[in-house]
């Protein structure tokens, strides 16, 4: 703000501006929204940037003044819209408020900053997108540099995720999976964490160094967890991980000014039993958005949210980042997609008792920071009750999984009791609406609403005889809040004004008046209607209070209830898509017979078949080499072996004929070409650094997928690097590491005479004249040749290049090059 010279015009400030640089000083990197009457105002730089991020007009304050102030200002009632807008840019809004009612002969009004919203800490609900999480993290990492620590919090739900990893690569495939939209680092952070945050295009927030020392987490994180947690959880090996949570708690509760008492235990990476997905496998296998536009529609996730609630929607997000690794919970799942798969009549039961099923989680959240208002118990209110009707579907089903599912609701009866007779079925959004507690809740409460109803219809009567005494039809009582009730006569009727009637007010069209009998009516029916609205708060902050109090439990039944959605919602794409279950064998096998990828057959048109294809990698058959020209579907069936493998490890049923697989600990993709110019990596660096990640960390558990390895240099260099590569997975531990290779380089084939666990297969095709037809079917053995020339052609190469291609091909051929 220096631009307005603040420090010298102190003195000439008003009160109310004085309190602004106030508050201001508290957050300075911070926007801030200054309540004023029924607006926020945001005045100096605040008001010229915000502006123009929000399209409204600037203008100024004190514009006699030699220096105006600029300012610009929202209506109160749609703050949080524009709340949204700017954080959506990057920028953290601190919301300063009134403190204390206005009243008669009160000057300026004690203020208070009462929340902070960040792009990665949202409350309202408008600022959420329903079925996405809202993550912030925080990064940290040892003295050395060799460790490094992650905690991701959702603050809306509760949510929390701990994670500690020895290299990058696990830190941005973590980062990958939760998709945040702010990062909390230490002020002059290491390089690489400031140049990931860039690379993930993550808003990066620099925090002082006792925000993220190891000693202010532990305190904060004993806190809020007890003093035995960080034993419990075995986090005195893992400092970097204590401290990143420490950091993202003690931000939280600083932008929400208050405690987080929905958060539930974090999920500690270091002890789940998932199956790793690097950053890559995540974005080539399209799991949460398309490669070439970042969209849902075209996602593995787009194709199976079939669920109805948006906790279901954001718990398969992490299902699919996050498959399995434990068998048993595996066939659970399974069971219970089969379950309701056929049994129709209790799974359109339970899409009927989920389509009445609220976000619970959002709804809590917003209650325990002290956001929320009537219509958040209202949805506490209607899911809570559903919970009977859901334990009596899933009681009468066979699936172990469901049962134990209904078994854990927990018990809300007498809460669901007291919020069915305490609050009206249909709620105001806010509780200064009033008309949000039923009546026989509070006596005083009901003899209120009789006064101020009796009030209204006291003035209604009163108008009713001041017509006919005066004989003024359009004769009409008012109210506003500068002047309270009046009686409006135009400037026709004043002669008809009775001498007992006492002039008010003049206005354009004619005179306002009072009489004694209405000033009394006014009295009773404010001080009935302020009253009732006081009471209705009390009422409402001890129906808050009562659903807070089952914070945990309220989690769980959320938690219960996305997973029944999401077991339903698989089972609904198994019958719409024709999907098999699984078999889950102890052998080391991929066996799938008529796979099909999930994605590409859904977009098909109803009358264009998708062509099926098997796979079987066994301990005999670990590699398989697979040639084929361009678009004869090479990569289409390296992504759905993956595919089909990672959704059996999620639960769902898979698109196949049938499906015998063990189970995999990692899923490898190098997939496609592209430059990381951002990152200063050639798409060959790119390649290159992907391939290396995979040899270092894939094991004879792991499957490996890769297409065209090599393709980024000479000919004979991408040939040896090729089969070094191959070899090597083949070599493996004496076993090889199951891995499907798409290539151009038909050499490989001759791999298989001396690796006896690589088998050759190619794509077929069929000439047609100068043409040729994609079979888009996997058969045994190499291909001759890769038809580039010919797919040129077919693309639309003038003839004149292809005749000379012809020609330089044959040349090189001649004398044994490529």
């Amino acid at each position: 703000m220096t631009g307005w010279r603040v420090a010298s015009m102190t003195d000439k400030l008003s009160p109310g501006m004085r309190q602004y640089l106030e508050m201001k000083k508290i957050h300075p990197e911070a926007i801030l929204l200054f309540r004023m009457g029924d607006f926020y105002e945001m005045f100096f730089e605040d008001a010229v940037k915000a502006s123009g991020l929000l399209d409204i007009a600037l203008t100024s304050r004190s514009k006699k003044d030699e220096v105006p102030i600029p300012m610009c200002g929202v209506p109160h009632q749609a703050v949080d819209a524009y709340i949204d807008r700017l954080t959506e840019c990057g920028l953290t809004v601190a919301v300063c408020e009134q403190v204390e009612k206005a009243s008669a002969g009160r000057g300026l009004l004690d203020r208070a900053i009462t929340r902070l919203e960040t792009p990665g800490v949202k409350i309202s609900a408008s600022g959420q997108t329903p079925r996405q999480p809202n993550f912030v993290v925080a990064l940290s990492c040892d003295d050395d540099g060799r460790s490094w620590g992650l905690a991701g919090l959702e603050v809306s739900t509760g949510d929390m995720v701990m994670g500690s990893f020895d290299s990058l690569d696990g830190l941005r495939a973590e980062l990958s999976a939760l998709s945040p939209h702010e990062c909390l680092l230490k002020e002059s952070p290491p390089e690489e964490l400031l140049e990931l945050t860039r690379e993930m295009n993550i808003y990066a927030t620099l925090l002082p160094p006792e925000k993220m020392s190891p000693a202010a987490a532990l305190a904060g994180f004993t806190e809020l967890f007890g003093p035995h947690a960080v034993a419990a959880w075995a986090m005195e090996s893992r400092p970097e991980a204590l401290t990143a949570a420490g950091a993202a708690l003690s931000y939280a509760v600083a932008c929400c000014q208050g405690q987080l008492k929905h958060l539930a235990p974090p999920r500690l990476l270091w002890r789940l039993p998932y199956m790793g997905l690097d950053e890559a496998a995540i974005a080539n296998l399209e799991l949460l958005k398309t490669l070439r536009h970042g969209e849902l529609d075209g996602s593995l996730l787009g194709l199976l949210d079939r669920t109805i609630t948006p906790m279901g929607g954001r718990l398969l997000r992490q299902w699919l980042v996050r498959p399995l690794l434990n068998g048993g919970d595996i066939t659970n799942r399974h069971g219970a997609v089969e379950e309701l798969l056929r049994n129709g009549l209790a799974r359109d039961e339970i899409v009927r008792l989920l389509k009445k099923t609220g976000d619970l989680e959002r709804a809590l959240g917003r209650l325990v920071l002290n956001r929320g208002g009537p219509r958040d118990l209202a949805v506490l209110r209607d899911t809570l009750t559903l919970l009977d009707d859901f334990r009596r579907v899933l009681s009468g089903l066979n699936s172990a999984r469901l049962a134990a599912l209904g078994d854990g609701l927990p018990d809300f009866s007498e809460m669901t009791a007291v919020l069915r007779k305490s609050l009206v079925d249909n709620p105001p959004l806010n509780a200064k609406d009033g008309g949000l507690i039923k009546r026989g809740v509070s006596a005083e409460l009901d003899e209120l609403m009789d006064l101020e109803s009796g009030g209204k219809s006291g003035i209604a009567a009163l108008e009713a005889r001041e017509r006919e005494r005066t004989g003024i039809n359009s004769l009409k009582i008012g109210f506003n809040r500068v002047y309270g009730y009046y009686l409006e006569v135009t400037k026709t009727n004043l002669p008809l004004v009775p001498n007992d009637w006492i002039r008010k007010q003049t206005i354009a069209g004619g005179e306002r008046f009072l009489t004694p009998e209405l000033k009394e009516w006014e009295e009773k029916i404010l001080h009935a209607g302020e009253r009732r609205l006081e009471l209705e708060e009390k009422i409402l902050d001890d129906l808050k209070a009562m659903a807070v109090g089952r914070a945990g439990d309220i989690k769980t039944a959320a938690q219960l209830l996305s997973e029944i959605d999401i077991l339903a919602a698989f089972s609904d794409c198994a019958e719409r898509y024709r999907w098999v279950r699984p078999e889950l064998t102890d052998e080391d096998l991929i066996d799938i017979k008529g796979g099909r990828h999930p994605v590409v057959e859904a977009s098909l048109p109803a009358d264009t078949p998708f062509v099926a294809n098997d796979v079987r990698l066994t301990t005999r058959d670990r590699i398989f080499i697979i040639t084929g020209p361009n678009m004869a579907g090479k990569s289409t069936i390296l992504r759905q072996t993956a595919l089909i493998v990672l959704m059996n490890q999620v639960g769902s049923f898979v698109p196949a004929e049938s499906a015998r697989l063990s189970m995999r600990d990692r899923i490898f993709t190098r997939v496609g070409a592209s430059d990381d110019l951002a990152r200063g990596r050639s798409t060959f660096m790119v390649e290159m650094n992907e391939t290396a990640s995979i040899l270092a960390m894939a094991s004879p558990s792991s499957l490996v997928v890769l297409d065209e390895v090599g393709r980024g240099t000479s000919t004979y260099d991408g040939i040896s690097l090729a089969w070094a590569i191959a070899e090597y997975l083949h070599d493996l531990d004496g076993r090889g590491v199951p891995t499907l290779f798409a290539t151009h380089y038909h050499e490989l084939v001759d791999l298989s005479k001396t690796k006896p666990r690589v088998k050759n297969f190619n794509v077929a095709v069929q000439s047609a004249g100068k043409h040729i037809v994609f079979m888009r079917k996997l058969k045994e053995g190499g291909a001759s040749r890769s038809h580039g020339l010919t797919v040129a052609a077919m693309a639309g190469l003038p003839k004149r290049v292809i005749d000379r291609a012809r020609e330089i091909l044959s040349d090189l051929s001649k004398a044994g090059r490529r």
